[in-house]
């Protein structure tokens, strides 16, 4: 069954199963991670289901189907791992456009935070020196003699 495949079974098998543990513990953390905004964590989640299901199709197709032996097999899975690396890839575009607006939000609240320190610091300078001004205006004939 392994006749015509580029990929020597006993090479891709244990190559697979690193590469779905590796993406299964990231998943874990990440469903873990506390501060992981819920958007962020289910694009990621998501894409990590599909991983691990391309994962195994993708080792099939390199190392288990021969297109010779099994042609219809063969074009499914390459078929089905080419439709899960596109939404992958499509998963990934999305995470990438959710950063950039998580990032918008970020810059925004803390502009208008900044603006907010800004303004009060504002505020006690005017009353600190107001304050200032009253105080030398009734201490009137002390002038550091």
């Amino acid at each position: 069954m392994t006749s015509g495949a580029p990929i020597p079974p006993g090479l891709a098998i244990p190559i697979a199963i690193v590469g779905m543990i590796v993406v299964a513990a990231h998943a874990q953390a990440l469903a873990k991670a506390p501060g992981v905004p819920e958007s962020r964590r289910r694009v990621r989640l998501a894409n990590a289901v599909l991983m691990l299901l391309t994962i195994p199709l993708l080792t099939a197709g390199f190392s288990l189907i021969s297109s010779a032996q099994q042609p219809r097999v063969w074009v499914m899975v390459w078929l089905i791992s080419f439709l899960l690396v596109g939404m992958i890839l499509l998963l990934a575009v999305i995470d990438t456009l959710n950063t950039i607006r998580i990032g918008r939000e970020r810059r925004r609240e803390l502009r208008d935070s900044l603006s907010a320190y800004r303004a009060d610091i504002i505020n006690l300078a005017r009353n600190n020196k107001a304050k200032h001004s009253a105080q030398s205006t009734t201490e009137p004939g002390d002038h550091g003699a």
